[in-house]
């Protein structure tokens, strides 16, 4: 009797076609993913900066609570080109104001059109002084009294400062108006209010790659201008209120979101400023509250800020 063995099946190969198709398939999967993916990351890029920016904001205003001192954020324009693009924050913290004193030798010895100069113990310039001939920003922004900073002699109102030409000489915005040009020889009766300063040692943010705040679609944003050079800042007082320091002033109209400020985050690299799901952080003033709500492209594009049920802290 013959042995019967059972052949088992044999296995068929993939055909030229069959492998044709599938790795078209893969090719065209790959491809959407190359084509839509980064679209899906952009995507979130503006959230992921809406919730960067409520955590520095919130964190400002806590240390505005606790050192009991005006504390707030800074937004930068780093690209010249881009004057209403903000792509970094600092944080600041405002000095306490900067006084004549007859014990430390800082008084007021001259005044002449609009320039005042003080004694020799007054270093303005905190001893950093003109090395070399260089007065530049990298040096002046150590200065304990700085260009912005405002001049208050007997309470009378405040004179912007426009220069800290070296550590005993003040340049001012205006001659001071019911003073003789030259005061009283040994006055210490002045006062210097200084506007907020970066906090040494604290790192700054810089948005992810290509998201800006765009400065001419946020509303109210307080600035200062020294010099010509805009400053934007959002400050809590220590109740946590938003707080105006100095000659902060407001862009854009206020009614269309009542009281608060609003800046608009979005992905500038995109053709509209309403693709790539835009965010809106908003900060009541009354309150300091922080929160952050989508953009409404179908119509008014602050409506959702107005909405009293919107995220916030």
């Amino acid at each position: 009797m013959r042995n019967c063995r059972l052949l088992a099946p044999g296995r068929r190969g993939f055909t030229l076609i069959e492998l044709i198709v599938v790795i078209t398939i893969i090719i065209v999967i790959a491809t959407l993913g190359v084509l839509i993916g980064p679209r899906f990351g952009g995507n979130q890029k503006a959230q992921f900066c809406a919730e960067q920016l409520q955590g520095l904001q919130l964190g400002a205003k806590m240390r505005a609570m606790r050192d009991r001192t005006v504390t707030g954020v800074r937004l930068l324009v780093n690209n010249p080109a881009a004057p209403t693009f903000a792509n970094e924050v600092i944080l600041v913290q405002q000095p306490d104001d900067f006084t004549g004193d007859p014990v430390a030798g800082r008084a007021l010895i001259q005044w002449q059109g609009n320039t005042a100069t003080f004694t020799q113990g007054t270093a303005f310039n905190g001893g950093f002084g003109n090395q070399n001939g260089v007065t530049g920003a990298a040096v002046t922004a150590e200065f304990p009294v700085q260009p912005g900073d405002s001049f208050v002699l007997n309470d009378a109102p405040p004179i912007l400062i426009t220069g800290v030409p070296n550590g005993q000489t003040l340049t001012l915005s205006q001659s001071y108006p019911g003073y003789p040009i030259i005061p009283t020889a040994g006055m210490t009766n002045w006062r210097i209010v200084r506007q907020p300063r970066r906090l040494l040692g604290e790192d700054s943010y810089s948005l992810p790659a290509d998201v800006i705040i765009d400065l001419s679609l946020s509303l109210n944003v307080p600035y200062r201008t020294v010099n010509g050079v805009p400053f934007y800042e959002i400050l809590f007082a220590p109740s946590g209120a938003v707080v105006s320091s100095g000659a902060v002033l407001s862009n854009n109209n206020n009614a269309l979101v009542g009281d608060k400020i609003v800046l608009y985050i979005r992905d500038g690299s995109r053709d509209s400023f309403t693709d790539g799901d835009p965010v809106l952080v908003t900060v009541t003033h009354r309150t300091g509250k922080v929160g952050s709500t989508q953009v409404d492209t179908s119509g008014n594009l602050y409506s959702f800020a107005n909405d009293p049920r919107g995220s916030g802290m």
